[in-house]
């Protein structure tokens, strides 16, 4: 094989983990499900879902 279709096989296999990546992501969102890495700050991620995540210091405010 050649440089140039090294280069194709590169650019194919690049473009299917863009799908497969979409497609979970996509997958998550249907099922209801975080899709953003860390929990933002007062939740949660429980079984893959945010709850609000009860902080004793803000029930005061």
């Amino acid at each position: 094989m050649g440089k140039g279709t090294d280069s194709v096989d590169l650019e194919i296999e690049r473009e299917n983990i863009l799908v497969q990546t979409m497609e979970g992501r996509k997958q998550k969102a249907r099922e209801g499900k975080w899709n953003g890495g860390f929990a933002p700050y007062g939740y949660k991620l429980v079984s893959g879902k945010l709850e609000i995540e009860e902080i004793p210091c803000l029930m005061h405010i």
